[in-house]
């Protein structure tokens, strides 16, 4: 089985990274399963938060390598963690737990 094909977020994230991130983010998807590494993000927009949403509502394979305190906070601030399958809901974990 081959490795997912990890992505690591920016530490700041906002409307302007969107279609950037999108383009990176279908790109990885198109050579296989996704690692997102999000333990680096002090910043996120809402619609990067959406773009997220949207990936793990499709049927590409993710898994989060590191979610930080504040992509935490902001996904629970509009809705969006559950939908974004946060490993334990815990902040910064480093583990290999697929979502």
């Amino acid at each position: 089985m081959q490795d997912p094909v990890l992505v690591v977020l920016p530490d700041r994230l906002t409307i302007g990274d969107a279609a950037q991130l999108q383009l990176t983010l279908s790109d990885a998807a198109a050579r296989g399963t996704l690692a997102i590494d999000g333990a680096q993000v002090a910043e996120i927009d809402t619609a990067v938060l959406q773009l997220l949403a949207s990936l793990w509502r499709s049927p590409t394979v993710c898994e989060w390598r590191g979610v930080s305190e504040p992509l935490l906070r902001s996904a629970q601030l509009i809705g969006l963690d559950e939908m974004l399958r946060f490993p334990g809901g815990d902040p910064g974990n480093r583990g290999d737990e697929p979502a």
